[in-house]
Parts: C-alpha cells; sequence; structure tokens
C-alpha cells in the first residue's frame, strides 16, 4: 500500500511538472465596462546636448462589448495634455488640444487597431499604440522568446517594427501578481512616409523617412488578464527625412512610460 501511494504521489508530480513545462497562454481577457487609466510621460531630446522636450496626459481605456471576432470596442480618452520645453508661438504653432477621444479594437492578442478620432485628434495619438505588447501565438515559459511586431511613434511612419521580446520571470506591482516581459531592439530598420510641415501656416507635406531604432523597454502584464500595467521604454531613432530632395538627418533620444493609476 505505501509503494503504491509513493507511486500515485511520483504520478501526480510529474503531471504538475509536465504542465509547468507546458507553459502559460498568454492572452488579454479584456472586462466589458471597466476602464484602465494611466499617466503617461513621454521625454524627447534631438542631438546630443539639447534639451529635452517632455509631453504628460492622463490616458483612459474603457472597454466596450467584444465581437464575433473577438475584438473589444475600446474608448479612448486623452486628458490634460501638457508640454514642458515648448514656445509654441515661436514658429506661429498653436498649441495642440489637452483633450482628445478616439475609438479602437483590442483583441486577445493585445493588438490595438489604430485609433479614429472622434472629435479632436491630439499628439498623444502616436503614441497610443507603442505601449501595448504583442503577446506570443503559443504557450511559453519563463526565458522564453517571440517575435513582437509593435506600432511606432507616426514620426516613424506606418511600418510595424519586429523586437524580440522575453519572458523573464513573475513579480508584483501595485499589489497585483504580474508578468515580466523585457522587449529588446538594436538598430531595427523602419521606412514609411510623414506628414511634414515647418510650421502652422504650411500644407503638410509627404516625406520618406527611413532609419534604425534601438529599443530597451521593461512591460508588466497582470497575470490571468494580461492588461498593461506598466511599460518603461527607453529608444533612440536614428532618421533621414527626404525634405525637397535634400535629406535631413535626426538623432532622437525618446525616453517614455506608462504606468496604471493605482
Amino acid at each position: 500500500m505505501l509503494a503504491f501511494k509513493n507511486l500515485a504521489a511520483l504520478v501526480i508530480a510529474a503531471l504538475v511538472a509536465m504542465g509547468a513545462a507546458d507553459g502559460t497562454l498568454l492572452r488579454r481577457e479584456a472586462q466589458q465596462g471597466s476602464t484602465d487609466e494611466y499617466d503617461v510621460k513621454v521625454s524627447r531630446s534631438m542631438g546630443s546636448g539639447n534639451s529635452a522636450t517632455v509631453v504628460k496626459w492622463h490616458a483612459a481605456y474603457k472597454i466596450g462589448a467584444r465581437d464575433q471576432d473577438k475584438q473589444n470596442e475600446v474608448d479612448i480618452t486623452i486628458s490634460d495634455l501638457a508640454y514642458e520645453g515648448v514656445n509654441f508661438g515661436q514658429f506661429g504653432d498653436k498649441e495642440p488640444p489637452k483633450n482628445a477621444n478616439y475609438k479602437a479594437y483590442l483583441d486577445v492578442r493585445n493588438h490595438m487597431t489604430e485609433p479614429q478620432p472622434v472629435e479632436k485628434s491630439s499628439p498623444a495619438k502616436q503614441w497610443l499604440l507603442f505601449d501595448f505588447l504583442e503577446l506570443p501565438e503559443k504557450e511559453i515559459k519563463v526565458g522564453d522568446t517571440w517575435k513582437a511586431e509593435v506600432q511606432p511613434p507616426e514620426m516613424m511612419g506606418k511600418a510595424k517594427l519586429s523586437l524580440d521580446a522575453k519572458l523573464v520571470g513573475e513579480d508584483v506591482f501595485q499589489g497585483k501578481p504580474v508578468w515580466v516581459i523585457e522587449v529588446t531592439g538594436t538598430r531595427v530598420p523602419f521606412t514609411g512616409t510623414i506628414k511634414v510641415g515647418l510650421n502652422s501656416a504650411d500644407t503638410p507635406q509627404d516625406v520618406k523617412v527611413t532609419g534604425t531604432i534601438d529599443v530597451t523597454s521593461k512591460v508588466l502584464l497582470e497575470k490571468g488578464s494580461c492588461r498593461t500595467l506598466s511599460t518603461t521604454t527607453k529608444t533612440h531613432v536614428e532618421q533621414e527625412l527626404e525634405l525637397e530632395s535634400v535629406p535631413m538627418q535626426m538623432d532622437v533620444d525618446v525616453d517614455s512610460s506608462m504606468v496604471l493609476k493605482g
């Protein structure tokens, strides 16, 4: 009888070990009616020795119903947009609106469609997708890696970036158990077209942009729901703009953070 009990214990232990080895399927379980509110900060400097431009805002993502394609409608509200280190009157520019509203759709792998403005648009729009990490297609365990497609800010065009994501462990954030994920990319190439106007009186023109980006990011996802609780990202961008056939090279360093309001 004792030998049988020992055998049964070994079988159970083996099954548990097999389950752990199989890993976890990370999926965004968005709850209809819930609202996730974040404080966002972006600090950008162009070239060495130049002072940084800092932009802050509050972002709220209200989750709506899920459709037959397993996508949840999301109402996005940007509020309290504030700049530091910017003189809007210097080149005739107008200060952008402090508030804006968008609609988008979010699926179970944390893909969000491009937000469409409901009323006013905002410069914050270009960052609304950058902080949402694509979840892996298959089950993973701590130490595993996957390729994640990320939508960069609009200053780099519309093409998505392919970055390396790694599940490095578990932790606790704001009293909630989280998955800790590191996202990196070294000299990842990009190319695209952006709208550029030298000042508010100009009609924006299509300009080709090419370059590379270095990315280091730490992402905290709530275990179970996989909602984003925090992202902290450092990027270095080297890009070239073809303005009226005259190339203009730019080096930009950007530090950004998005943290759930606790």
